[in-house]
């Protein structure tokens, strides 16, 4: 009964009238029924409102708010018992700071001084991971020209379950700036690329530290690290100009032409390709022996000082010192192979005789080094007595010759066509078994392992050591 009919109902019995009082109670409403906060971060905080709706009658004392946790303990009432004023609505703020990871749910019971004095609503949620990271941790803007402005991105990523904001960025430096609006939203499992800006006030190495600011508790990122105008420490790839992996700070002696760094390939151009100082070395047009001529010039080895047009002939060492086409040419070659006897010809009678000619088969020391057709088929290369022409199978092996003795090697060290027969090697009796292989007796077939033992016949068939 409200306080007005109160007063009414004795008043009117005074007067001595009598009437049929109908009590008009007030009503309200709690709304909504189910409240979903949906997914959360563990340990953050998320405030939020039911409201409490007038329906009929006077005013409404709300006189008490009690959340019973039925999952979890997250939920709390942490506002003012308010009066719902007639035909007005009034909010009762609540939160949820989940400690816990999980589902939580809890009844709301509000107590009021209304028809229905007590109503009771749920309200819910889920607390789940939060996580991020970001990458790189050194954002580097590369080489910026004085008031030139470059931009750079990181990638920032949700590593956690529930979605996080990027709300800030906090720099340390003036020319550092963000570029990317904020709050910028990262959705659970995915990632956003941020950028950011320096602006150049003069071509000195600049670093700074930003620091990321995120919406949700308990993430603590790292501070991420900015350089600009940074070569010698830099990320190279920004600070080369020409692409070819060298930056001009570091060694490589011209950043506009791909062509030329340390390691390329050198031209005879005039230019330092590879960057060592010298220009041109190792070409045609470079005296590499330092004799005063190039290849250009006519030196016709020009790795040897002692080599160029007009050197003193040495007669004595089969070179043509003087690089006039001829070998000892102040000599007299009288084969004209381009050896004189002095330059080392042992038969100067004889074109195919001089030591630049090859061995060839024909009893002749065609290479004049003191021994006859050797690496030919006339020569015994591995002195064992025989040459390949009277039979050896392998020159190069003193061990085998017609006639050696067969060894275990895997070798036919006597040259008749077949390896290793009469050793333990080989399967002589042809019964599919070797003495290698256990045959205890390989000159009869009818001995080794797979042979059924023969009872009485006093021989082992079978090969286990046994004879019956």
């Amino acid at each position: 009964m409200t306080r007005a009919l109160s007063l009414l109902i004795p008043l009117l019995a005074a007067c001595g009238q009598e009437f049929d009082v109908h009590a008009f109670e007030a009503e309200l409403e709690i709304t909504p029924e189910v409240t979903d906060l949906g997914v959360v971060a563990a340990g953050s905080t998320t405030d939020f409102t039911i409201q409490a709706v007038h329906i009929d009658g006077d005013d409404v004392d709300i006189q008490a708010v009690e959340v019973l946790n039925i999952e979890g303990d997250a939920f709390s009432f942490v506002g003012e018992l308010p009066t719902v004023e007639v035909d007005a609505i009034a909010d009762l703020e609540l939160s949820f700071q989940p400690q816990e990871l999980g589902y939580h749910w809890a009844e709301v019971t509000v107590v009021s001084d209304a028809l229905e004095d007590a109503i009771t609503v749920m309200v819910r949620g889920q607390a789940a991971e939060a996580a991020a990271s970001f990458f790189p941790a050194r954002l580097d803007f590369g080489p910026v020209d004085l008031a030139e402005t470059a931009v750079a991105e990181f990638t920032l990523s949700n590593d956690g379950q529930v979605t996080v904001q990027l709300v800030g960025i906090e720099f340390d430096r003036p020319p550092f700036r963000a570029v990317s609006g904020l709050p910028l939203q990262v959705p659970a499992g995915q990632q956003v690329a941020v950028q950011l800006s320096f602006t150049a006030a003069d071509s000195a190495r600049t670093i700074g530290t930003a620091w990321l600011e995120l919406d949700v508790a308990g993430i603590e990122l790292e501070p991420l690290a900015l350089v600009a105008n940074d070569c010698e420490m830099g990320d190279a790839s920004l600070y080369d100009a020409d692409s070819d992996g060298y930056a001009a700070c570091g060694t490589d002696c011209d950043d506009d032409t791909a062509t030329t760094h340390p390691g390329a390939e050198e031209w005879y151009d005039g230019v330092d390709q590879d960057c060592d100082g010298i220009v041109d070395e190792g070409t045609e047009g470079y005296d590499d022996d330092g004799d005063g001529y190039t290849e250009l010039d006519g030196d016709c080895n020009d790795g040897d000082a002692a080599v160029y047009p007009g050197a003193p002939e040495d007669y004595t060492n089969g070179i043509d010192d003087d690089c006039d086409g001829a070998v000892d040419s102040n000599f007299a070659d009288l084969d004209n192979d381009g050896y004189a006897p002095e330059g080392g010809d042992c038969d100067d009678t004889d074109p195919r005789v001089n030591p630049g000619q090859a061995e060839t088969a024909d009893g002749i020391d065609n290479d004049c080094d003191g021994v006859i057709d050797e690496g030919t088929t006339y020569y015994d290369d591995d002195g064992d007595g025989v040459t390949e022409l009277a039979g050896d199978c392998d020159d190069t092996d003193a061990s085998t010759y017609p006639g050696a003795p067969e060894l275990a090697d895997w070798s036919d060290n006597d040259c008749d066509g077949r390896v290793d027969e009469g050793t333990t090697n080989a399967d002589d009796d042809h019964d599919g078994y070797t003495e290698v292989g256990g045959d205890c007796n390989d000159g009869d077939a009818t001995v080794n392992p797979s042979v059924l033992e023969t009872v009485g016949d006093g021989i082992d068939n079978d090969c286990d050591g046994v004879a019956q």
